[in-house]
Parts: C-alpha cells; structure tokens; sequence
C-alpha cells in the first residue's frame, strides 16, 4: 500500500491518514495538503494541522486551524493548539480567545478555562482571571499550577488568608 502513488485526492487522503498513523509527518503533510486546502473535513485538517506542529512549522498549522475555525469546525483540541501557538508567539490577546473559543465548546473543561485564565493574567485583567482560577480549581482540585496561580491574585487582591490557603494547597500537590 506504502507503494502506491496518489493519483487522486482519496488516495491522498488514505496515504496521508496512514503516514499520520504511523508518525511520519513528512509524508502526512505533503499528501493531506492539498485535499485540506478545500476541504470541511474537520478530522483531515486536524491530522493536517498536527503534521505541521509535530513539524514545527507553526504558520501552517495556525493556518490550517483558522481556516476550521472559520467554517465553523474547530474542536476544542485545535482551538487549544491554537492557543498555544498564540501563546508561543506572546499573542495574549489572540490566545486569550481561542481558549476562551474552546471553553465555550466545553465550560467543564480544566485546560481550557486554566489556559484562558493565564492569558487573562498576561494581559493583566486579574478579575477575570481569578473567576477563572477559582473556577479551575472546582473543576481539577489536583490541578497545583492553577491553585499557585490562584494564590497569586489572591494576594494581589489583599485576600491574604485566601492566598496562603492557595499556596498551601498548590504546594501539598507538589508545586515549588
């Protein structure tokens, strides 16, 4: 099957889905892209999209994840992605939305309401944030990064009793 040359756009996408199976990137990615530069199909760009990342080739996969966002088909895992290359590229304002997109998708879900909330804290808008955080830590009780950071606006509040709880807790999960 390794053997067989695309010569249409199905057996493109059967390759492409093969070598993505099998980790190898390269190849997903040179056969799955020109099928997804048309496509709705929500799986075929997200095994698109994640070639590139696992590639490092971030502008891609950021276009790749915009274009499913903009025909209404992002998931909560490629508006996290998404997010994290906002992040990577210091967008606070970008990252603070995808995961607030993916939050939408999911309000009961820990990463994307703890990511949101530390992009909220990068663009220092803390009320939001500790809405959040408090929020997070009902979701993932075990979730030390979100009770440390809970701790820090806290404090920043002047809730002290508050944040020394807060500390407390993140460094009984193991956070230093």
């Amino acid at each position: 099957i390794l053997a067989m040359t695309p010569d249409d756009e199905d057996t493109a996408v059967r390759l492409g889905y093969l070598y993505y199976n099998e980790e190898d990137f390269d190849n997903a990615a040179a056969l799955l892209a020109g099928p997804a530069s048309h496509s709705s199909d929500a799986q075929l760009l997200g095994a698109l999209a994640t070639s590139y990342q696992e590639l490092g080739r971030e502008e891609e996969a950021l276009a790749v994840i915009q274009q499913t966002r903009s025909v209404g088909l992002a998931s909560v895992n490629m508006l996290l992605e998404l997010g994290r290359i906002y992040w990577a590229a210091k967008d606070f304002t970008q990252a603070e939305q995808a995961y607030g997109e993916a939050a939408a998708l999911e309000p009961d879900n820990a990463d994307a309401n703890h990511n949101r909330a530390m992009a909220l804290l990068e663009l220092k808008r803390d009320d939001e944030a500790l809405v959040l955080l408090e929020r997070v830590v009902e979701l993932d009780a075990n979730l030390g990064d979100a009770w440390y950071w809970l701790g820090v606006v806290y404090a920043r509040a002047n809730r002290v009793s508050d944040s020394k709880a807060a500390f407390q807790r993140a460094t009984d999960l193991g956070v230093e």
